[in-house]
């Protein structure tokens, strides 16, 4: 293979610690222990009112900050046998309950984001399975997220269950919610793969680029957009609401884009999707709303203003399939830039490829929080569709920007083809 890109091998197909196989077994046998603890042992500390989950996932987050293992389990296992049985969290047994399981996941969630800073409960339960100290918090964690998954698909009645998201904008302190329905599993309910594919996750960069959008710092009102990997479709539908003259959202899953547009029903949001595989941007490009064709602009003219793309880069091979994808549709007039947000190269293996092959200068990055500069590519086979525009580079700049959590930055990249020389 000749493309500029592939120059590192990619990595082995990897599978976070939570989703590996071999612990299902375990799951269960702790599910089993979950479902005994309300009648096995009583809670030791203050009881509080009502069903809020608050003061047990803070018990949870210190033990678990701290490696206190057995704490961290005992407070998981409560909430699971809450989420499941119902009762109070502070009794030493189960008790009458009129709320649903359903309801229950909810509560847990917005306990989760008020207390968390705004992560869902799925996304926090994942990353702690994912990120545990030990094999006992990760396991506990992983079976607190399968009753969760089934509580959410338990509200949901034949139709597609949805989640109300929150993004704050601004330092006000005001939020703009975006309701989403959630894209129904593969293979009739099982787990979700390793990717979250099944579009049961809204991974912080999705959350922040749409931060970005909706209090301006990334400009979108006026504009055309196009989303790569759009997953539940936050970003697109935040975009849309920032003001965005037309937005197209673009996924290789069809089932995603079908809950993206329930999503949009039930927003009131107007937005546009299609289907677009990277391995084949031709086939998708000519499918595009408006046949990939801006009418009446001059040859060479943007049918978009803007790329986006939000934690859409997770193994190395998806890096080297990213830059590709961007400079192909540069080169086309498809779109005049491109803006992607990702987590930290050091939690994953694609976002340090990405940064590698762009040229990212991370001790000049871990000093200015930035960096910049020109990464060099032949036209190579793209020569003839580009609207000649011959040989040029990728224009780049990456900057680090506030994450959904405390201390956990993101990154923000900016993309453009480079002015000619001379």
């Amino acid at each position: 293979d000749s493309s500029p890109f592939r120059s590192h091998p990619a990595s082995p197909r990897a599978r976070p610690p939570c989703c590996i196989p071999c612990r299902r077994a375990r799951h269960k046998r702790q599910r089993a222990m979950a479902d005994d603890s309300l009648e096995a042992a009583a809670w030791n500390g203050e009881e509080e009112e009502g069903e809020d989950p608050a003061p047990t996932l803070r018990e949870v987050a210190n033990a678990a900050a701290i490696g206190e293992s057995e704490a961290a389990c005992a407070a998981l296992q409560r909430l699971t046998s809450w989420l499941t049985l119902g009762g109070s969290l502070g009794a030493a047994g189960p008790s009458a309950t009129s709320t649903s399981a359903a309801e229950r996941g909810a509560a847990l969630g917005a306990g989760v984001r008020r207390e968390l800073l705004g992560a869902s409960a799925s996304e926090w339960l994942a990353h702690l399975s994912a990120r545990a100290s030990t094999p006992e918090i990760a396991d506990a964690a992983g079976v607190l997220l399968d009753a969760l998954g089934e509580a959410e698909r338990a509200g949901d009645e034949g139709g597609h269950a949805s989640q109300l998201v929150s993004i704050p904008v601004g330092s006000t302190g005001s939020v703009v919610t975006i309701r989403l329905a959630r894209a129904r599993c593969h293979g009739g309910g099982e787990q979700p793969d390793w990717s979250m594919s099944s579009g049961r996750e809204i991974w912080a960069g999705s959350r922040v680029l749409a931060r970005l959008l909706l209090s301006g710092e990334v400009l979108v009102e006026g504009r055309r957009v196009l989303e790569l990997g759009c997953g539940l479709g936050l970003v697109g539908l935040a975009a849309a609401r920032a003001g965005a003259q037309r937005a197209v959202l673009t996924d290789r899953d069809a089932e995603l884009l079908r809950a993206v547009e329930a999503s949009a029903a039930l927003t009131g949001i107007e937005v546009e999707v299609a289907l677009l595989d990277w391995d084949r941007l031709d086939d998708g490009l000519a499918a595009l709303p408006g046949g990939g064709v801006q009418a009446g602009a001059p040859e060479g003219w943007p049918v978009f203003d803007t790329l986006l793309g939000a934690d859409i880069v997770y193994e190395e091979a998806h890096a080297t399939a990213l830059l590709e994808a961007v400079q192909h549709l540069l080169r086309r007039g498809v779109a005049a830039e491109a803006v992607l947000v990702t987590g930290s190269p050091a939690s994953r293996d694609g976002v340090a490829a990405l940064c590698r092959l762009l040229g990212v200068s991370e001790e000049r990055f871990a000093e200015c929080g930035h960096d910049a500069g020109t990464l060099s590519v032949p036209s190579g086979d793209d020569s003839e569709g580009d609207g000649g525009r011959g040989p040029s580079g990728l224009s780049w700049s990456v900057a680090s920007v506030p994450g959904v959590q405390h201390g956990k930055p993101c990154r923000l990249y900016r993309l453009a083809l480079a002015s000619p020389a001379g």
